[in-house]
């Protein structure tokens, strides 16, 4: 909060458990518990669902989310450089589109560790799907102006981004 206290957090519901090539292979489970609950918190413009990387997979999730209230989906990631060029940007529009909710995808880019390139390329995504910001490859910071009405507009356009 503005006092620097932690008031929420989330635990990753879906690890990173994938086998790319016979030199990729990722194994979070090895080193992590998965979470068990799904988390929105309040913010002063509206609620935000709280997912991390691999989740943004599992489109059940984001409809849970949605459900709950969520206006605003935070994605950080670090995806790898294979699945980011292939399905990063994809992954974040279908959410946004589905959900009729601004996307935050934060994403690491570089090497994360000897082993592991990430894929960058950070997004503010509106509600309609249309990408406001993206970063490259780079450390950087982005922003946008978010309408929060726009929200709305959308999901009472296409009605189907709040069914289950």
């Amino acid at each position: 909060n503005r006092e620097g206290k932690l008031i929420n957090f989330y635990d990753k519901i879906n690890l990173f458990d994938v086998t790319l090539s016979e030199k990729e292979i990722y194994m979070e489970s090895n080193l992590y518990d998965s979470g068990k609950k799904i988390c929105v918190y309040n913010l002063p413009w509206g609620k935000i669902g709280l997912t991390i990387c691999y989740d943004l997979r599992f489109p059940l999730l984001y409809k849970k989310l949605s459900k709950k209230g969520s206006i605003f989906l935070s994605i950080p990631a670090a995806f790898t450089q294979t699945t980011g060029k292939a399905h990063w940007e994809s992954l974040l529009r279908a959410r946004a589109i589905e959900n009729g909710c601004y996307v935050f995808a934060p994403a690491q880019c570089g090497k994360n560790t000897t082993k592991r390139r990430t894929f960058g390329n950070s997004m503010i995504i509106d509600p309609w799907g249309k990408i406001l910001v993206k970063a490259k490859n780079v450390p950087t910071v982005i922003f946008a102006d978010i309408q929060v009405d726009l929200v709305k507009k959308v999901r009472a356009k296409m009605p189907s981004t709040l069914s289950f």
